[in-house]
């Protein structure tokens, strides 16, 4: 080489010109060819200093034609795709990167692939994560695998890892991992793309491998991240290495299987470390695991190994704590008492005051209590328990010395203040406890808990005025309770402190208290006003204290109260609280009398004697009422039994008198009248009268004459303060003097010295003797005098004079209205549906003949009204070849009544049309009547099928009340049914508007006049026509009943406009020959005139039977048709028979020799009816 040395020579000629010899010029040419050969560089060097240019346009140009005389040089190759990739030109890379791929042997060129792949990811990042290219690239790397050189192999991890390909990537360096370092990174692969087995395993052939305290604690953390808490258990349970037995481990093993939740496992765990290295906080942990897992019995087994020798404070709290939660009462008290060496929480002596008292400990409840005391945490509310538990466990003078402890604390404690009292009052220091009350009362307002224990100590010192005041001390002593008002009560009736026993007892009635003191409650409000009967009543109402509902009924009945009185009675007889109280029924019987309810008087009278048979008041009631109304069956009886067990009871003597003279005993009379007479010093003027009438019977006229001159001339007085007072005047006056005299001189007195008695007596005369006018002036005349009339009087004027609100007030107020006063009252004020039940419930029960027919004949006109019952019929027109078959419920309401029925009509031929088929007809038929006094509304519907449409007819009638001389009726109804012939009754209908007005001037003449419009169709919808038709009739009353019989004229008239459309559908159905017109379904004119007369009694077939059966009807009438100038006649009759019971068996028949359309007509009826 031209490297090494060589020796040159040189020569030098004469003239000093240098000459170089032959072979020295050869040696120069060589070298330097050799020098230039050296230092031209070849395609690698050429191909390199071109990658190092910064121009890849040049180093692209130069490449190009290196390629060209070298296209197989793959350096070449890749040197130009690596500029081009370079160069932005990803395409063009790829294009001649791709048959560059693999050589010619068919193996991978791994230097191409390396540089592909880098071309893929440029154009992926380039083009923002374009997913083809990402799918292109995914399965070029899965496609070079596997990869056998390190070096290229981490050249394609990267590149599926720059793509998010963790799997791919740890795929790739699977194969290569030959390190610890190699072996994370792999975790690390597998953790990001979630491949947590494979994590897993490579750690844990990390651990086998090195089984380091390090590497232990990285394979726990990854079963804990990967969620593998199964495997970690097994391989905690499983692994026997040599780290198995080191107390680092195993605390390793803990910390894992605390921190995914695996009691169990750390339990067993730190059981095992606490026998390596056994101590007391360690098995305080374990414990604490096992209560964690619900494993008390075990915690508490394990505590209880550690508190024997080292009892730590926290031990024994969580022991007390275990013990607590197993209900283990008896050992959580142990641990209470043993905290109290330990300086136990305030909470701990209270859970131990709890255990204490649960196990009835007394002395270990007051030990934790003292030590609450020694600290001054007692709550004021543990005073009473701890102050029990201490008396009991060590007596009343050391809790009272504990007591004054507490006290240096709180000396201003109100609470323990009374405690002291209370204390003090056990050891009998009654002086030094009402000293407490005062102190106690200067410190603030006592409550009521307080002055209840002290009023006791001043009750003991016979104080009571004194204990009254404690007791009202406390503002709120009002709502103490009824208790605590009992008290108060008890010693403000003692000390008569009216005020506040009403307050005590107002406030009871007002808190519902069951118990309140009636008596003492009427004797504080005594006199009782209406308002006092009121609160009585509600305190029945409240607690049912019949008590009280008693002496409301009795107060409301001494103040003349009658709508009280009447409501009380009707809440008592309905509770029946009453039926055993001889002093109610007696008062019920009194309120009978004055309603005129004699039957109902009788009645309480005997329930009165039932519950006490020799009751002075119910004996000498029931005999003044039956001397009242001659009833001496009932005298004798009642006298003869009790007038021995009687007759040492002064006020019985006068009845008793009075008894013995109507049953004609004059010497028994004469016995009492004796015995009364000298018994009492101021005799009164109608017994005296009475005596009189009784020597006079007896034959003593002259004894007599000088009793009633005495008594005319001594007790005028007294004798207008009596029951018929002015009556008995006016007889001693007629008696002494003249008739004609007596009743001016009577009337004068009344005049200048008015009296409601007299009012009263005068006002009756006249009604008796039927002198209207006299009764109406005294009526007016006692108005403007303010006198009250009885009640019976002043509605019967109220109803003269048509005065509704007095007939009104009167019958919400009155409790001396008879049965027939009430109802005629109710009809008055438009009540009918009430009269109509009052008259129910008492008809049967009145006991009085005379008032039970008179209510019967006000009562029965209503039942047709009001009934209640079924009926079933079938009605026959036997011209019409028809049948129909019903069944009727009808019903009242508070307003009236209504009715539903059903039907089912049958027709075998149709008029002359045989080739018809008349279908049978269903109808459901109802009404609703509203009856009020002044109007009435009457609504219906009727809905039927049969032949055409269906037809659903309503109705209205409307009656307004005029007077009594006038009377009018309104109706409307639309596609009602209507019967003028054969035709129309099975396919016509009719709307219709009209009116009827009726005059009656007496009670025997009437005039009737009836006008109604009708629009008439078809019901297969076709136009029949419209028109009027009008009724008048006149009838004379002759006789009203058994039988009633009347005569009347009756003029009939119609008149139709016929409509000339063909009625097609009706034709179709008849299938005739001969089609019809609307001529044949209705005359276009009509005209009648009726004589006839009408007999009847009662209505048979009509709902509610209202006279005694039998029930009859014959009416017959002639009639003349003046349109065809043809005679005829009319029958209708009906008969009605009562079979068993409230029923009737009707059958009626109507005939006439000719109809409206001039045809004979027979209808046949027969039905059964049965009220409820």
């Amino acid at each position: 080489m031209c490297s090494q040395k060589k020796t040159v020579r040189y020569d030098i000629d004469h003239e000093g010109n240098l000459f170089i010899t032959k072979t020295t010029l050869v040696a120069l040419v060589v070298c330097a060819t050799l020098a230039l050969w050296i230092v031209t560089p070849d395609e690698k060097n050429l191909t390199e200093q071109l990658s190092r240019s910064e121009s890849p346009s040049v180093s692209l140009a130069f490449l190009k034609e290196l390629r060209s005389k070298a296209p197989d040089n793959r350096d070449i190759s890749r040197q130009m795709i690596a500029t081009l990739s370079d160069s932005g030109d990803y395409e063009t890379a790829k294009n001649l990167a791709k048959p560059l791929l693999l050589k010619t042997d068919g193996t991978k060129d791994w230097d191409t692939q390396v540089l592909y792949l880098d071309i893929l990811l440029k154009s992926y990042h380039l083009e923002k994560s374009d997913q083809e290219t990402k799918a292109e690239i995914r399965d070029f790397i899965s496609n070079s695998i596997p990869i056998k050189s390190r070096e290229y192999a981490l050249a394609f991890a990267d590149g599926a890892q720059s793509i998010a390909l963790p799997s791919l990537s740890f795929e790739i360096l699977q194969p290569h991992a030959k390190s610890t370092d190699h072996y994370f990174e792999l975790i690390d692969l597998a953790l990001q793309s979630a491949d947590y087995q494979n994590a897993l395993t490579i750690q844990r052939d990390i651990f086998e491998e090195t089984p380091s305290l390090e590497n232990a604690k990285r394979l726990l953390d990854l079963f804990t991240s990967s969620g593998s808490f199964h495997e970690g258990e097994t391989f905690v349970k499983t692994y026997e290495g040599e780290l198995k037995l080191r107390p680092e481990y195993i605390r390793l093993t803990v910390e894992y299987a605390i921190s995914v939740g695996n009691t169990p496992l750390a339990i067993s765990q730190l059981k095992v470390l606490s026998k390596l290295a056994p101590s007391p906080p360690l098995i305080s942990i374990t414990a604490k695991l096992a209560v964690s897992q619900g494993r008390l019995r075990e915690s508490i087994s394990l505590l209880e190994t550690t508190i024997v020798s080292d009892p730590y404070p926290e031990d024994l709290a969580q022991l007390h704590t275990l013990y607590t939660w197993v209900n283990d009462i008896p050992n959580a008290l142990k641990m209470s008492l043993a905290l109290l060496d330990h300086n136990p929480s305030n909470l701990q002596l209270r859970n131990g005051v709890e255990e204490a008292r649960a196990m009835g400990d007394l002395a270990s409840e007051s030990a934790f209590y003292q030590r609450l005391v020694e600290r001054n945490k007692l709550d004021i509310i543990e005073y009473s328990n701890w102050l029990n538990a201490s008396e009991k466990a060590r007596g009343t003078i050391y809790t009272l010395s504990l007591l004054k402890q507490l006290q240096t604390f709180r000396p201003n404690d109100i609470n323990l203040l009374f405690h002291e009292a209370r204390l003090l009052s056990y050891l009998g220091q009654t002086k030094q406890v009402v000293a407490i009350w005062h102190l106690l009362a200067q410190q603030h307002t006592p409550t009521t808990k307080e002055a209840e224990f002290f009023y006791a100590f001043f009750i003991q010192m016979f104080e009571p005025n004194k204990a009254l005041d404690v007791l009202t001390t406390p503002k709120d002593w009002l709502n103490a309770g009824n208790e605590y008002l009992n008290k108060v009560l008890s010693l403000a009736w003692e000390t008569n402190n009216r005020g506040l026993a009403l307050l005590a007892i107002n406030k009871q009635i007002e808190s519902s208290y069951q118990q309140v003191d009636i008596y003492r409650y009427v004797r504080l409000n005594t006199p009782l006003t209406p308002n006092t009967i009121d609160v009585l009543t509600s305190i029945f109402q409240k607690n049912q204290n019949g008590a009280a509902l008693y002496e409301a009924l009795q107060a409301a009945w001494n103040i003349k109260d009658k709508k009280r009185f009447k409501a009380i009675k009707a809440l008592a007889l309905k509770e029946g609280v009453f039926d055993n109280n001889t002093d109610a029924q007696i008062y019920y019987a009194l309120s009978e009398v004055d309603k005129g309810n004699i039957g109902l008087a009788y009645a309480h009278y005997d329930q009165a004697l039932k519950i006490s048979p020799h009751n002075p008041a119910a004996v000498s009631g029931l005999l003044w009422l039956s001397l009242e109304y001659q009833d001496l069956p009932t005298v004798e009886s009642v006298y003869n039994n009790n007038k021995h067990p009687l007759s040492q009871t002064p006020e019985m003597w006068l009845v008793f008198a009075n008894s013995a003279k109507t049953l004609k005993y004059t010497k028994e009379a004469d016995f009492w009248y004796t015995k009364l007479l000298q018994t009492n010093e101021r005799n009164s003027a109608p017994a005296l009268l009475s005596y009189a009438e009784s020597l006079e019977n007896s034959g003593e006229i002259r004894k007599a004459y000088e009793l009633r001159k005495y008594v005319a001339i001594q007790l005028t007085n007294q004798l207008f303060q009596s029951k018929s007072g002015r009556a008995a005047y006016q007889s001693l006056v007629a008696y002494f003097v003249s008739p004609s005299i007596a009743k001016p001189k009577v009337q004068s007195d009344i005049l200048a010295q008015t009296s409601t008695k007299d009012v009263e007596q005068r006002f009756q005369v006249y009604m008796n003797n039927v002198s209207p006018d006299d009764a109406v002036f005294w009526y007016h005349w006692s108005k403007t005098h303010n006198i009250v009339l009885p009640d019976s009087q002043a509605l019967s004027l109220a109803i003269q004079t048509n005065d509704k609100e007095e007939v009104q007030r009167l019958l919400s107020e009155s409790l001396n209205l008879s049965i027939t006063e009430q109802y005629q009252a109710l009809q008055f004020t438009g009540q009918h549906y009430n009269a109509w039940q009052l008259g129910q419930n008492a008809l049967g029960d009145i006991g009085q003949p005379a008032l039970e027919y008179q209510l019967r004949k006000m009562h029965a006109p209503k039942r047709q009204d009001y009934a209640h019952g079924i009926k079933s019929s079938v009605l026959t027109n036997t011209q019409w070849d028809m049948s129909t078959y019903s069944v009727e419920y009808f019903s009242p309401h508070q307003n009236g009544n209504w009715k539903a029925s059903t039907h089912y009509q049958i027709t075998e031929s149709v008029d002359t049309f045989p080739t018809a088929y008349a279908s049978s007809e269903k109808r459901v038929k109802g009404n609703y009547a509203h009856l009020k006094d002044t109007r009435s509304w009457l609504l219906a519907f009727d809905l039927a099928d049969g032949i055409g449409d269906n037809r659903m007819g309503v109705s209205a009638i409307y009656k307004p009340k005029l007077n009594k001389q006038w009377q009018l009726s309104l109706n409307v109804g639309v596609d009602n049914a209507i019967s003028a012939s054969q035709l129309l009754h099975l396919i016509g209908q009719s709307n219709r508007i009209g009116g009827n007005i009726t005059y009656q001037p007496t009670a025997y003449e009437s005039l009737t006049a009836q006008l109604n419009w009708h629009d008439i169709t078809t019901r297969f919808g076709e136009n029949v026509g419209h028109g009027w038709d009008l009724n008048i009739r006149a009838a004379e009353q002759l006789f009203f009943n058994d039988p009633a019989w009347q005569l009347y004229a009756n003029y009939a008239t119609q008149k139709a406009h016929l409509s000339d459309d063909p009625l097609d559908k009706t034709n179709q159905w008849l299938s005739s020959r001969f089609p019809i017109t609307t001529s044949t379904l209705i005359n276009e004119d009509y005209e009648q005139i009726s004589l006839g007369h009408r007999l009847w009694h009662g209505a048979p077939g009509a709902a509610g039977t209202s006279t005694p059966s039998p029930n009859y009807w014959l009416d017959m009438a002639a009639n003349y048709n003046t349109k065809t100038h043809r005679s005829g006649l009319a029958v209708s009759s009906g008969i009605g028979w009562r079979l068993v019971g409230n029923d009737e068996l009707s059958l009626t028949v109507d005939w006439q020799s000719q109809d409206r359309n001039g045809q004979e007509s027979m209808q046949i009826s027969l039905g059964y009816q049965y009220g409820f």
